[in-house]
């Protein structure tokens, strides 16, 4: 498995590395918990959590107008929503600005109806 890391930096005592492994991109905070997952090639990332996110379609009995994703990370659950869902619009909240920043520099997240991500910190 190869593994590089792309970029790495702190925030506060935050530490938020963005890897790229085996073609995905993975946002890790503190070191240790991968928080966000990215493959270019398919929205699926078929591994921990993220992919249950969809589940929630068999709960909608019409599309979706707007998605509120609270937590952006990288990106992952915006990215499923958009592929499967195609709301109009997606707003997005990050409690942490650099996480923001990376979000959106390297975890494409130049999507259609990705108008806002909200910045939002205690």
């Amino acid at each position: 498995m190869t593994e590089k890391i792309l970029y790495k930096t702190k925030f506060g005592k935050t530490a938020i590395t963005v890897k790229k492994i085996e073609g995905t991109l993975k946002l890790v905070l503190q070191d240790t918990y991968v928080h966000s997952a990215y493959n270019p090639v398919t929205p699926l990332i078929n591994e921990d959590y993220w992919d249950y996110l969809l589940l929630s379609r068999i709960f909608l009995k019409n599309d979706a107008k707007n998605i509120c994703v609270l937590g952006l990370g990288g990106g992952t659950a915006v990215h499923l929503f958009n592929h499967y869902f195609h709301p109009p619009l997606i707003d997005a909240v990050e409690i942490n600005p650099t996480v923001a920043k990376v979000a959106k520099k390297y975890f494409d997240l130049k999507i259609k109806g990705l108008e806002n991500v909200y910045l939002s910190w205690l």
